[in-house]
């Protein structure tokens, strides 16, 4: 993981993590106390929480300034997909860590929206910054293409779907879609972490009569993915999420969350190419 971080931050001067055993048993109190404890230590001027939290021990540093991106409140808008406890500690931790944050930046207008109206944070302290995307997807070759295809036996034609298997990423309604779609010709590949929700796209697909068509796969390594994207098309069917990253460079088709367009400005946009289902 150190050399894999350095690979990527190569402008970082040194990686602090907790010791093996503290990280599987108590990594939760090295976050929360430990790190703010070595901030003070080492007298950092910005701590930048990435992931939606803030140790708690930084809640109120006086001398320390403090960041937190907010990545999405879909355990809120969507709180069926979550488990109640889960809900519970992810709005407690994050409300706290927004309120606390010198500034917060979120991954898009919808997170921002949200994190003004559900956390109750000023206006002036929430900034909207797009996510950036790794210039490998930028630089894909034909070679990588033919390498995707061959590893993962790619259909040739198809639409990608590229997130966590999971409900709220609503899979199934692309489904749906391809079972609809005249081109038989065309199959659907998921690439993504497998949770429960698989049985429920593999059942839809399974009675729709296209799970020959279907193609789902986990574990699919970073540096396979340019020449994945590059092969054909991208489709984000998600019932919620509060950021997206278009790859469209590398791409044959339009990508576009669900939730960025009205149905009237998605038809002038998209039709005929596309088919519309309104959610």
């Amino acid at each position: 993981m150190t050399s894999l971080y350095k690979r990527c931050c190569p402008i970082a001067q040194w990686l602090i993590t907790p010791h093996r055993a503290l990280a599987f048993a108590g990594g939760n109190l090295w976050r929360n106390f430990s790190v703010a404890s070595r901030c003070r230590t080492e007298q950092v001027d910005l701590f930048h929480g990435l992931t939606n939290e803030l140790p708690i021990g930084l809640y109120n540093a006086q001398r320390i300034g403090t960041v937190v991106t907010m990545h999405d409140l879909a355990f809120i808008r969507y709180p069926q997909f979550y488990k109640p406890i889960d809900r519970l500690l992810y709005r407690k931790k994050y409300g706290a860590s927004a309120r606390h944050a010198d500034h917060v930046i979120t991954v898009s207008d919808q997170t921002r929206r949200d994190v003004i109206d559900i956390f109750g944070i000023e206006e002036e302290r929430v900034t909207t910054v797009y996510q950036g995307c790794s210039e490998a997807f930028a630089a894909v070759t034909p070679e990588d293409v033919v390498v995707a295809r061959q590893a993962l036996n790619l259909p040739e034609r198809y639409i990608l779907f590229v997130g966590s298997i999971e409900e709220r990423k609503n899979l199934a309604l692309i489904v749906e879609a391809l079972a609809q779609l005249q081109d038989k010709d065309i199959h659907l590949v998921a690439v993504g972490r497998k949770t429960p929700y698989v049985n429920t796209v593999v059942d839809s697909a399974r009675r729709l009569g296209v799970l020959s068509r279907l193609h789902l796969m986990h574990g699919v390594g970073s540096a396979m993915l340019p020449g994945v994207y590059a092969g054909e098309g991208l489709r984000l069917p998600l019932a919620l999420r509060g950021f997206s990253v278009s790859r469209s460079s590398s791409c044959r088709m339009l990508v576009c969350p669900s939730s960025v367009l009205q149905a009237l400005v998605w038809r002038k946009l998209v039709a005929p190419a596309a088919l519309h289902r309104p959610q």
